[in-house]
């Protein structure tokens, strides 16, 4: 196997190189040699090409994360805010209802205890529900429905008109006509099975 030659520049300074190839009598032996010592260089080199796209699309991938990431956080924001504009649309739609029911209340409690002072000597069933008082009643509507029901629950009374005006429903039987008890019991259980009580 031939030697080795350094090569040099035209200045006559060494490059570091060795011309295996221009070496005289290298031949194939001189390139099988070249290529078994520059072989870990280009195997490095390709690890190394290698390894740099791995890291890219480490990179895009964690980009892509990232992106997909913020865009979730803002879907996140955006539903924290419509969830709070709906609780306390909610908390105020409920404080009006709740007004709304005091208002009604107050208005109802007024206009049957003039009812009941005002009707008590009379035994006529035409003239307590034509009582001017319960005819205002009337006019509170179905708002006034769970406060009748609970007038019932306390003491029967002539509520059944008043009920069946509002609520064009009709829950007593033909054998519990004219017997108050019977007539309440049916208007509870109807004011039960309708969520007014």
């Amino acid at each position: 196997m031939a030697t080795p030659k350094l090569v040099f520049t035209a200045e006559g300074i060494p490059t570091g190189k060795e011309d295996w190839a221009l070496a005289e009598g290298a031949g194939a032996a001189g390139e099988k040699w070249l290529d078994e010592i520059t072989r870990p260089h280009r195997e490095e080199r390709e690890r190394h090409r290698e390894i740099q796209e791995y890291i890219c699309k480490l990179r895009e991938l964690s980009e892509r994360r990232e992106a997909e990431i913020a865009a979730v956080q803002e879907h996140a924001c955006r539903i924290d805010e419509y969830l709070k504009e709906r609780v306390e649309e909610r908390a105020r739609e409920k404080e009006i209802a709740e007004q709304a029911t005091a208002e009604v209340e107050k208005q109802f409690r007024v206009l049957a205890e003039q009812w009941y002072i005002e009707t008590m000597p009379l035994s006529s069933y035409f003239e307590k529900i034509l009582h001017p008082a319960y005819q205002k009643l009337l006019t509170l509507g179905e708002a006034a429905v769970p406060f009748i029901l609970r007038e019932l629950e306390d003491e029967p009374n002539d509520w059944f008109w008043a009920l069946r005006i509002i609520t064009d429903a009709d829950p007593v039987t033909a054998e519990q006509a004219g017997d108050m008890e019977a007539m309440a019991e049916a208007w509870l259980r109807w004011g039960r099975e309708n969520g007014y009580i």
